[in-house]
């Protein structure tokens, strides 16, 4: 139970990690609410529906203004994803990287002729 809890939090994680490195559009909302002072024949109609003076006096128009917003893509995030997903191509200090497998090669080859 405790591991597949786990895998779907590293899921989620990787997901959230290649849509930054990649970017992506969203919508911001914002909600702008303004006092209005009503026309006297509107006021005197609410008044006639029920309406109190201070509630009449108290009118609001709510109004939700939508955006669409672009978040770029983040070189940190593009950095990490390839580091981790193309290693052998991408790393910190790619001189490092050859040198190891250059390394890794020499070890091998070492291996081979010994014939274990």
């Amino acid at each position: 139970m405790l591991k597949k809890g786990r895998q779907n939090v590293v899921q989620d994680l990787r997901s959230a990690l290649l849509k930054r490195a990649k970017g992506y559009e969203y919508i911001e909302s914002k909600t702008v609410t303004q006092r209005t002072e009503l026309p006297e024949k509107m006021q005197s109609a609410l008044l006639e529906a029920g309406f109190t003076r201070s509630e009449i006096s108290a009118a609001t128009i709510v109004k939700t203004e939508l955006y669409n917003k672009s978040m770029p893509p983040d070189v940190a995030a593009i950095n990490l994803a390839l580091k981790n997903y193309d290693p052998d191509h991408w790393a910190n200090d790619p001189q490092m990287l050859k040198l190891h497998k250059q390394e890794l090669a020499l070890k091998k080859k070492k291996l081979e002729s010994e014939d274990w």
